[in-house]
């Protein structure tokens, strides 16, 4: 072996260890340095890889769930994320919206949840809607309208509890047709949406 294969050869196995260093580190980090197992969990929407740190639309929409490493598994969660609070009432009774906080908003939005995603459908494109299908068939006014769009946070957490994915959201149905003739204005609402706010 000459002086130039011995250089490639210790350059090889130099980077190789370079790599399993890497992904050593990786996993380390990712598990909280070996006292968990592997393991995070992300949405994307569309091929589009959705981000915390982001506000979103939504209308109906599929949000696939990719999980690495860990148990799999996951369940899905939706809460109020405002700062405003407002009242409603039930069959006469008085409630403050920011106390529906520890509540499971789900079923106010059609959920469909299958093994690698889940389907949300906006109800309507209002607080009144949303607070309609918590309480279905029950008188639900609004006392006080809140001033800002409502937001909601979505909590998508592992099977094992350890991790979760949260985004915050609004419904959002967007106009797909609106007709004008002299006498009537037909608007078309709905169809699939999920953007950046």
């Amino acid at each position: 072996m000459d002086k130039q294969e011995k250089i490639i050869t210790i350059s090889t196995v130099a980077l190789l260890v370079l790599i399993a260093l890497v992904i050593l580190l990786v996993w380390g980090a990712y598990s909280n340095w070996f006292t968990t197992d592997f393991e995070f969990i992300y949405l994307e929407s569309g091929g589009e890889r959705l981000q915390q740190a982001e506000i979103y639309r939504f209308g109906d929409v599929k949000l696939d769930v990719h999980q690495f490493g860990g148990k799999r598994g996951y369940s899905v969660k939706i809460v109020p994320d405002s700062n405003e609070d407002f009242t409603y009432t039930v069959d006469g009774k008085y409630f403050n919206f920011l106390a529906l906080s520890d509540k499971d908003l789900c079923k106010a939005f059609d959920l469909q949840i299958s093994k690698h995603s889940f389907e949300l459908h906006a109800r309507g494109l209002y607080i009144l809607d949303v607070l309609r299908a918590l309480y279905p068939e029950q008188d639900v006014q609004l006392i006080s309208a809140p001033e800002q769009p409502v937001y909601y946070k979505l909590i998508v957490t592992s099977a094992n509890g350890e991790h979760c994915f949260e985004l915050t959201f609004r419904c959002y149905l967007p106009v797909t047709d609106l007709e004008v003739d002299p006498d009537h204005v037909y608007i078309d609402i709905g169809g699939t949406v999920c953007e950046k706010m």
